[in-house]
């Protein structure tokens, strides 16, 4: 169940944009596995996503403050993506 617009407000939100290009190569597991993550996570309020038929995709997920935002990047680059491919901006 998706939380209402006014209980997000007040809160932080992390958006990924990707592109699919010649089928999954891995993403699935990896976005599961990211979102799991972040459902465990203190902090974590809610998370939407959508794909179009073109493979471009958008995720955004809610946070109760900065550092939550911070400690699940952490544990991601460490679960998700220990080798390095993870990007995230700071």
């Amino acid at each position: 169940q998706t939380m209402t617009a006014d209980k997000l407000v007040g809160h932080y939100a992390v958006i990924f944009v990707s592109q699919r290009q010649g089928g999954d190569h891995g993403y699935d597991a990896a976005a599961d596995r990211m979102l799991q993550l972040a459902a465990q996570q203190d902090g974590f309020l809610d998370v939407v996503s959508a794909r179009d038929e073109a493979g471009l995709g958008i995720t955004v997920s809610y946070w109760r403050d900065l550092a939550a935002i911070k400690a699940w990047r952490d544990a991601i680059r460490v679960r998700v993506w220990p080798k390095g491919e993870f990007i995230a901006a700071s």
